[in-house]
C-alpha cells in the first residue's frame, strides 16, 4: 500500500483571471498602462473564453492610442458575447477615435438597441453625427440623452456648438446658459454663450458676461472661446496684454500631450530645391477665404515655390475653379489622427506650414503642436497672437496691426508684410440697377452704413452711431438683416438711446456680388470697434465706398486702421469716440470732402499692393525665404520687407 499528500485542488481558472483583470484595472486607473497590459495579457492566457478579458485589454490599448488593436480586443468580446453592451459601446468609441464615424454610429445604434436608456451611447452617437456634420441627427442625440439625464451638464454645451454652427442662435443661447448654470467651472459654455447674446444683440447680461470672463482670464482659467476674447472691452490700459493672456490660457487648454512626444527629423531636407509652402485649414467653404487663397496660389512664382494644401474639413472650389489644380499636394487629413495627419505632413516635406484657421476651436491645435513643418505661421484666421510660442513661430502683420513697438504683445516673432495683412482680391460687381429707394432706403439723407456681423456690435459702438443719428436729420443706419430676435432688439436698443426704429433699415441677406453691388448707395460705412473687419471692408474701399474705423489697443481693432492706411486715407482712422463722431459729422455736413475722399480710394486702387495680389504674393514669397533664411535662429528674429531681420 503506497501512501502521500492527496492532490491539490485545481486552481480556479476564471478566478485568477478576474483578479489580474481588476489589478490590470487598478494599473490602468494610476496611469500605468504597460502594466495593465502586462495584466491583461496574463489573463487572456489563462481564460481566453472570457469576454471581460478582451474588453479590458481593448480599453488599455485604446488608451495607449492603439486604436485597431483596441477594435479587434472588442470584436474578440463580442464574438463571444454578442449582446456585450460595455464592449459595443467601447467599439463605437474606437471607431471614433479613428475617425470611422459611420462605424461608430452603426455600434451605437446596437447599444441603443439593446439598452435604450444608455444615455452616453446617445451622446456620442451625437457627437459621431455632428463630426459628419448631421446637425439634426446630433441635436436629436441630444435631445434624447437630456430626456434621459436632465442635468447632463455637457451635454448641454455640445447641443449649443451644434445649434451654433446651424445658426439657431436662440437654441444655442438657451443651451450655453443651461451648461454654464449647471457648471459654474465650464468657461466654455459662458464664454460661447455671450457670443450668442452678441449675435442676437441681446445685451440684457453683457456687463455680468463680461465681469465673468475677464475674472476667468485674470484666474488664469483656459477654456473659453478666443474669439469671445475680440469683443471684450476691459477698462483698462492693457488690454493688449490681456488678450495674450486669455489667448496664452485658453491655446493651452486645447493643446494634447503630444507635446511631449519625439520632435520630427527635419534633417532630410535637400538644398536647392523649391521652397515648399503648406496652407491648412478645416474649412474652405468661406468664398473670401477661398477664393483669395486661389488667387494667391496662381500667382506664386512657381520657379521659387512649392504650394501644398491640407484640408481637414470641406475643400470648397469657388464658381467651379478646381482649387486643387494649382497645388503640387492637395491632401484631406480629416479622416487621420491628429499625430498621422503631422506625420503626413511631414512626410511631404513642407517647409513652412501656414495656418488659415480663425480659433482653436476648428483649428485642430495638437497638429501644430507637433511642429510637423520646421517653420509654423499664422495667418489670415485669428487676428491676434496665439499666446504660445510652442505652437506658431511667426504672426503675419503690419506695422499697423502688429507695430514693432508692441512686439511684445504677441507670442510669436513678427512677420510684417506692407500695409495690409492680405489682399483684397477685386470684385467689381455693376453698379447697383436699384434706386435707393427701390434698396428701401430714403432717396434724399445721409446713409450711414454697417454690414457686419452683429456679433461685432458692442453697446459703445451702438452708442455712438445713434448720436449719429440724432445729430444728422434724415440720416439711416444700414444694416444686414440677421434673425428676427436680433433685428428686433436693435430697434429697440434704439428706441432706448432716442432714434426711431424706421430710421434703422434691414436690407435682406443676400450673395456677395448683390451685397457689393448695393453697398455702393451707401454714403459712409462705419466699422466696429474693438473687433474691427478686414475682407468686407477691403471689398469696400475697392469699390471706393470710404470707411470711418477707430483704431485701439489690439490687433483687431486696427485692421481698418490697416486698410485705411494702405489705400492712402489715413484721416478716417480715429482713436477715440469724440473723434469717431466729430469726424463722421464733419463729412455729413461737407459732401464736397467726402466726394474727394471717394475719388482718392478709387484714384490709389490701381497703385497700392493690397489690391494687387501679384505684386502682394511676390512679397509674401520674400518674407517666406526670408523666414527660411533664419529658421535656424532662435528665438526667431522680426522678420520685415522695410529692410532685413529686425530686433525688437
Amino acid at each position: 500500500m503506497t501512501t502521500g499528500n492527496a492532490p491539490a485542488e485545481p486552481e480556479n481558472k476564471e478566478a485568477r483571471a478576474i483578479a489580474l483583470i481588476e489589478q490590470g484595472i487598478a494599473h490602468k486607473a494610476l496611469g500605468e498602462l504597460d502594466a495593465a497590459e502586462k495584466c491583461h495579457m496574463e489573463a487572456l492566457q489563462i481564460a481566453p473564453e472570457l469576454p471581460r478579458v478582451h474588453l479590458n485589454l481593448g480599453n488599455v490599448r485604446l488608451a495607449k492610442g492603439f486604436t485597431l488593436a483596441a477594435i479587434d480586443c472588442y470584436h474578440h468580446a463580442l464574438a463571444l458575447k454578442p449582446d456585450y453592451v460595455f464592449a459595443l459601446f467601447n467599439l463605437g468609441n474606437a471607431h471614433q477615435q479613428a475617425l470611422q464615424y459611420l462605424a461608430a454610429i452603426a455600434a451605437y445604434r446596437k447599444v441603443l438597441t439593446l439598452q435604450p436608456d444608455f444615455a452616453d451611447a446617445e451622446v456620442a452617437m451625437g457627437n459621431a453625427c455632428d463630426k459628419l456634420d448631421r446637425k439634426q441627427e446630433a441635436i436629436d442625440c441630444y435631445r434624447r440623452a437630456l430626456a434621459l439625464r436632465p442635468d447632463f451638464a455637457p451635454v448641454y454645451g455640445n447641443l449649443g456648438l451644434v445649434h451654433q454652427r446651424a445658426g439657431n442662435w436662440e437654441a444655442a443661447l438657451e443651451a450655453f446658459r443651461r451648461a454654464a448654470q449647471l457648471n459654474p467651472d465650464d468657461g466654455y459654455s459662458a464664454s460661447q454663450a455671450y457670443e450668442c447674446a452678441n449675435q442676437l444683440v441681446d445685451w440684457s447680461q453683457r456687463a455680468d458676461d463680461e465681469a465673468d470672463l475677464i475674472s476667468r482670464v485674470q484666474a488664469g482659467k483656459g477654456d473659453m472661446s478666443l474669439a469671445a476674447m475680440l469683443t471684450l472691452e476691459p477698462e483698462r490700459s492693457d488690454v493688449a496684454s490681456f488678450q495674450k493672456a486669455a489667448a496664452s490660457a485658453t491655446t493651452a487648454h486645447y493643446l494634447s500631450a503630444d507635446l511631449a512626444l519625439k520632435p520630427f527629423n527635419f534633417s532630410k531636407r535637400t538644398k536647392g530645391r523649391l521652397l515648399r509652402i503648406g496652407y491648412i485649414a478645416s474649412d474652405l467653404r468661406e468664398p473670401a477665404i477661398a477664393g483669395l487663397l486661389n488667387s494667391i496660389v496662381n500667382a506664386h512664382d512657381r520657379s521659387r515655390i512649392a504650394v501644398s494644401l491640407y484640408s481637414y474639413g470641406t475643400v470648397f472650389y469657388p464658381e467651379g475653379a478646381a482649387l486643387g489644380a494649382p497645388y503640387e499636394i492637395l491632401r484631406d487629413l480629416s479622416g487621420l489622427s491628429d499625430a498621422d495627419a503631422a506625420a503626413t505632413i511631414v512626410d511631404d516635406a513642407i517647409d513652412i506650414l501656414v495656418n488659415l484657421d480663425n480659433s482653436t476651436t476648428k483649428a485642430r491645435m495638437a497638429i501644430f503642436a507637433l511642429r510637423p513643418a520646421p517653420i509654423l505661421v499664422n495667418w489670415l484666421g485669428y487676428p491676434g497672437t496665439y499666446g504660445q510660442p510652442v505652437v506658431f513661430d511667426y504672426l503675419f502683420g503690419d506695422a499697423i496691426v502688429s507695430p514693432i513697438g508692441r512686439t511684445s504683445d504677441f507670442s510669436e516673432s513678427l512677420a510684417l508684410l506692407p500695409l495690409g495683412r492680405r489682399p483684397v482680391v477685386p470684385h467689381l460687381p455693376p453698379r447697383s440697377n436699384l434706386s435707393r429707394t427701390q434698396a428701401g432706403l430714403p432717396e434724399t439723407g445721409f446713409v450711414f452704413c454697417c454690414f457686419h456681423s452683429y456679433g461685432k456690435f458692442t453697446p459703445q459702438c451702438f452708442d455712438l452711431w445713434c448720436q449719429l443719428l440724432r445729430e444728422t436729420p434724415r440720416s439711416v443706419l444700414w444694416l444686414l438683416a440677421g434673425p428676427k430676435r436680433a433685428m428686433d432688439n436693435i430697434r429697440r436698443e434704439a428706441n432706448i438711446r432716442g432714434v426711431s426704429e424706421e430710421r434703422v433699415i434691414f436690407t435682406p441677406q443676400q450673395s456677395q456680388k448683390d451685397k457689393l453691388s448695393q453697398l455702393q448707395l451707401t454714403d459712409l460705412l462705419l466699422d466696429t470697434y474693438p473687433y474691427s473687419a478686414e475682407t468686407y471692408c477691403g471689398e469696400a474701399l475697392w469699390l471706393g465706398v470710404p470707411l470711418l474705423t477707430r483704431s485701439g489697443g489690439t490687433f483687431a481693432s486696427r485692421l481698418g486702421a490697416s486698410l485705411l492706411h494702405a489705400v492712402g486715407i489715413s484721416e478716417l482712422v480715429t482713436y477715440t469716440p469724440e473723434q469717431f463722431v466729430s469726424t463722421a459729422l464733419s463729412l455729413t455736413q461737407e459732401p464736397k470732402k467726402l466726394a474727394a475722399i471717394k475719388e482718392t480710394i478709387l484714384a490709389n486702387r490701381t497703385r497700392v499692393e493690397i489690391f494687387d495680389v501679384a505684386r502682394f504674393t511676390n512679397s509674401l514669397e520674400h518674407l517666406y525665404q526670408r523666414m527660411w533664411n533664419a529658421h535656424a535662429q532662435f528665438p526667431r528674429p522680426l522678420i520685415s520687407l522695410t529692410g532685413t531681420a529686425l530686433g525688437e
